[in-house]
């Protein structure tokens, strides 16, 4: 089959979660069929150093959009999107309007013929092809949904506090349910990445029926992590997550306030690695420790996550599945997160990592881990074992690749 994957952040190198998905997927994708990338960039530098993807793939587009890349509720909209968002479920009133350029070099290709298959990776990437999706005589259209975004406003809406914010956030909520219900109408297939979103996108939308949607967990490939040899850093923690998506800002900002303060209580030398963007974001906002450090974006995350002790995943609001949990296994790291951070993922708290909720357990959990070798090495040996037999990217690409072409042949 020939395949376009189109994305609206360019996916290499695989330094985020997203993009770790996309890469490792199209990767094993490409072994047997001829993949096409298009994709957004925010600078024409990203396409530099991107060889191993060229490598694999028939043909690599990355558009540089004209005007600011929308992100979700990024504040380029005008006032009165939100709530016209509920009335006309149109991705113009959810992330902005879409740059020009982009929308005529997509739907050019789109139009081309050359495509048996088109998988969009997100809801935002919408934006880009709405017009496009309305059109008869596509080739199959697949829309990879890394999170139920309607489930992750609605997470929101319970945290909100103060009227106004409740308000801003029920409309949010309710403009997103339509929205997504819609968009989803428009796809031959929906990918989910877990077996909760799988019963939850269907309890959200009854119309969407089982067999129009795809299971493709996320994964990690074991030989990409295997780094060789890299000591511990005493007492050093990590978290993994670009500040500029929310729920990580929240978890951070949970985790200095009310979790941190108690493991310095009793390990006044801890340190906390906080990696990813921060671009836009005011850190100064969060609690300030002299402990704390903040890398921003790092090209290479692995050895940062290897030499520390402790991966922390304090979520509180999300979808999915967590990749940077999977990706600290294979790299060796114990990890502790809350419920919703290891929401989805096969874990077994206890054997493969530590799971706490309460500000008072997590920084218990941590400190375990941290003054426990044994308990260090057995997360350690069991959490490998398990990423390894179960989220292998090789066996959920052959899942995924079942999928389409069952549909392909079916067409």
């Amino acid at each position: 089959m020939k395949i376009l994957w189109v994305s609206s952040f360019f996916p290499y190198p695989p330094d985020n979660g997203a993009k770790i998905r996309e890469f490792f997927l199209i990767r094993e994708l490409a072994e047997k069929h001829d993949i096409s990338v298009f994709s957004l960039v925010q600078s024409a530098d990203e396409l530099d150093g991107s060889e191993p993807l060229q490598k694999i793939c028939q043909n690599v587009t990355g558009v540089l959009p004209e005007n600011k890349l929308p992100n979700l509720l990024d504040g380029r909209r005008r006032w009165y999107d939100v709530p016209m968002g509920i009335l006309f479920p149109h991705p113009k009133f959810m992330y902005g309007r879409p740059s020009m350029n982009v929308v005529r070099q997509l739907h050019a290709e789109l139009s081309s013929g050359k495509y048996d298959v088109v998988i969009v990776e997100s809801l935002v990437t919408v934006n880009y092809l709405w017009d496009f999706l309305h059109l008869p005589n596509k080739p199959i259209m697949i829309l990879s949904e890394l999170n139920i975004e309607s489930l992750i406003q609605e997470q929101t809406l319970r945290h909100a506090r103060g009227v106004i914010q409740k308000l801003r956030k029920w409309i949010y909520y309710h403009s997103f349910v339509r929205f997504e219900k819609q968009t989803c109408q428009l796809f031959d297939k929906i990918i989910v990445v877990s077996e909760k979103d799988y019963l939850d996108i269907q309890t959200l939308f009854p119309s969407l029926k089982a067999e129009r949607l795809i299971l493709a967990p996320n994964g990690v490939d074991i030989q990409w992590n295997d780094i060789g040899n890299i000591p511990k850093e005493e007492n050093t923690l990590i978290y993994n997550g670009a500040l500029t998506y929310s729920a990580n800002y929240d978890a951070i900002y949970y985790f200095l306030n009310e979790i941190f303060p108690l493991i310095i209580k009793q390990i006044p030398d801890v340190k906390l690695k906080i990696t990813g963007k921060t671009d836009g974001v005011d850190i100064n906002s969060l609690p300030h420790y002299q402990n704390v450090l903040f890398t921003g974006y790092v090209p290479d995350i692995r050895p940062v996550v290897k030499s520390s002790m402790v991966c922390v995943v304090p979520i509180q609001v999300g979808g999915g599945t967590r990749l940077k949990i999977l990706e600290a296994m294979a790299l060796g790291t114990p990890v502790v997160s809350t419920s919703k951070g290891a929401e989805g993922l096969h874990l077994e708290h206890g054997k493969d990592l530590l799971i706490a909720d309460s500000p008072e357990d997590f920084a218990n959990a941590v400190i375990l881990v941290m003054r426990d070798r044994k308990l260090q090495n057995q997360l350690m040996e069991n959490a490998l074992q398990t990423v390894s037999s179960l989220y292998s990217w090789n066996g959920i690409a052959k899942q995924l690749e079942l999928a389409i072409t069952s549909l392909y042949q079916s067409n």
